[in-house]
């Protein structure tokens, strides 16, 4: 008898949770799209990452993947561990460029905070969605 409640116990336990939700949906301006970064304007993305791969080694990104950088590992066998910078209602902005450039590195929003920069004057905002 106990048998058959601890299997029925199972059974309503995993069919009452839940799976975990979607990512919340957030936009921002058009003009932020990525499209030319090469000119060093500002660019946004869902997500705002630090990735430290083995033997100490980081990547700063902007994805629109939940959990790593896009594109093709910059570095061959190197696992990477990401985490996002922004919080849950905020979305990644990258503006500037190495070298030269006579494009602002400035935030696109004054309720954007900036969770770092590269001393090659490239800057990393955190800006909350909608703005």
């Amino acid at each position: 008898m106990t048998r058959p409640l601890l299997l029925l116990a199972l059974f309503v336990v995993a069919c009452s949770s839940s799976p975990p939700g979607p990512v919340s949906a957030c936009s921002w301006p058009a003009d932020l799209d990525p499209s030319d970064a090469s000119a060093g304007r500002c660019t946004a993305k869902r997500h705002r990452f630090d990735c430290e791969g083995t033997g100490g080694v980081h990547e700063l990104c902007l994805s629109n993947l939940p959990d790593r950088c896009e594109g093709s590992n910059p570095i061959p066998d190197t696992t990477f561990t990401c985490h996002d910078q922004c919080g849950p209602q905020e979305y990644g902005v990258v503006c500037g460029r190495v070298g030269p450039s006579n494009v602002s590195s400035e935030p696109p929003s004054p309720s954007c905070r900036a969770p770092g920069s590269t001393p090659a004057g490239v800057a990393f905002y955190c800006c909350p969605c909608g703005s």
